[in-house]
């Protein structure tokens, strides 16, 4: 516990005392009078300043091309004499996916101003005297406690992105056979393409 204590003789005009602490600090102080001559003036100003300032960011900046293709088919039969001609492709399927999650974060408030053992707003008042002094003596002591708690948190994300997809089947070919059975046939295509992007979060504890 600091102490101070303060004698102020008859004659002086003021004596003014300032103490600062900041944040994460406790001030306790018995502030004294006494023991001064007739007529005096006495005066003491304690001030008990805690602030406690949080900052706290994350930036997510993406640029990118996501593709993806698929083909079949393109097969030819021609020229054929006698028999069965059969032309089968199978199927294409082309699937294109970006996932982008942007930056989160987490702070604990080291500030804790609501909380005793913090210090913030947890320091015991301190005790104050005014005792003997001389008649016709102004006494005076101003006691104040300010506290300030800011906490800033911004996440940011930014996407700029290409994604597609292709699928192709067909342009089989069966010309110029003779006799028989010609069966041309196409599987089917498919193509799908998927942007998914979460923004960043912010928590405090």
């Amino acid at each position: 516990m600091q102490k101070l204590y303060f004698k102020l003789v008859a004659g002086m005009g003021a004596a003014i005392v300032a103490g600062a602490l900041l944040a994460g600090s406790t001030f306790a102080a018995d502030i004294v009078i006494k023991d001064n001559g007739m007529g005096s003036s006495n005066k003491i100003v304690v001030s008990n300043i805690e602030t406690c300032t949080v900052v706290q960011g994350s930036e997510t900046n993406v640029l990118a091309a996501v593709s993806a293709s698929a083909s079949t088919g393109g097969n030819s039969a021609n020229f054929n004499t006698g028999g069965d001609v059969t032309v089968k492709s199978g199927n294409a399927s082309a699937t294109a996916t970006m996932t982008v999650t942007g930056g989160s974060n987490t702070a604990t408030n080291p500030c804790c101003c609501e909380a005793a053992p913090c210090g913030c707003g947890g320091a015991p008042a301190p005790s104050i005297a005014i005792s003997n002094n001389g008649v016709f003596s102004c006494n005076k002591v101003k006691l104040t406690n300010y506290t300030s708690s800011t906490v800033i948190q911004g996440a940011s994300t930014n996407v700029g992105a290409n994604v597609g997809a292709k699928a192709k089947t067909g342009k089989n070919k069966a010309r110029f056979n003779t006799g028989g059975t010609t069966s041309v046939t196409s599987g089917s295509a498919t193509s799908s393409s998927t942007l998914m992007v979460t923004g960043g979060s912010n928590t405090l504890n």
